[in-house]
């Protein structure tokens, strides 16, 4: 199904989450700083074209992210863009009442109240996309998945699940981004081994592959990857 676009101003764009993977924005980030807004904005018409759109909810007084949140805050950060053209969700614009539009959100599955592994009221997430908390682990999940350690399930919040299971069972506080390197080499084993199956027939861990493949060279997977995130699409406005 096809959702209307919108011009939105992107001050008043707000997430509707606390967390981000900030190092899988940073990725992004490189890529956009080396393109036009003319291709930025015809990056996003593509995603819309292929069923994949950032998308937003009106509110009362501003529009909430409810997909997209790492790809429009990659664009933020690279270019502080002041309008962008994005798929309107939902319009809960009529409901004034803060607690009704949250209990409202929470019910069409449009928010995710979770961060760090705990959980987050509402009230609690940051007015801005720049201001989202990084979660290390997010930005793992993300990389890992991409190296094909568990399938895209296209689920909301799929990576943000990954991510907790991989708190609950690594330690990892990067100080540089070259660590993440050998913290992903451990995350992809980890997806294989036999705690993530005995989690996945306990908890759910939704994508989980059991027997999974391990790549000739996951080093170089994963660089290979480094090197897709950041690459510059070339797009005509």
């Amino acid at each position: 199904m096809g959702y209307p676009n919108v011009r939105i101003n992107t001050a008043e764009l707000a997430p509707t989450q606390a967390t981000i993977g900030g190092f899988e924005v940073t990725l992004k980030a490189d890529r956009f700083k080396l393109m036009s807004r003319s291709a930025i904005d015809g990056y996003l018409r593509e995603k819309r074209d292929k069923g994949k759109p950032a998308m937003v909810v009106k509110g009362l007084h501003r529009y909430f992210v409810v997909d997209g949140h790492h790809t429009l805050s990659a664009i933020l950060t690279a270019t502080e863009p002041r309008e962008l053209d994005l798929a309107l969700r939902a319009d809960l614009s009529d409901i004034s009442d803060e607690e009704r539009f949250w209990a409202r959100m929470a019910e069409e599955g449009f928010m995710h109240g979770r961060g760090l592994g705990k959980p987050v009221s509402p009230h609690d997430f940051p007015d801005r996309l720049l201001h989202l908390v990084d979660d290390p682990f997010r930005s793992i999940a993300w990389l890992i998945r991409k190296m094909g350690a568990f399938d895209d399930l296209k689920q909301p919040y799929q990576e943000f699940r990954i991510a907790d299971f991989l708190r609950e069972h690594m330690v990892f506080e990067p100080v540089a981004y070259h660590e993440y390197e050998t913290a992903c080499l451990r995350a992809f084993e980890l997806m294989r081994s036999e705690t993530a199956m005995n989690w996945a027939e306990e908890h759910s861990l939704p994508g989980f592959k059991a027997h999974a493949k391990r790549p000739k060279d996951l080093v170089a997977l994963y660089y290979q990857v480094l090197t897709s995130a950041r690459g510059p699409r070339y797009y005509h406005g």
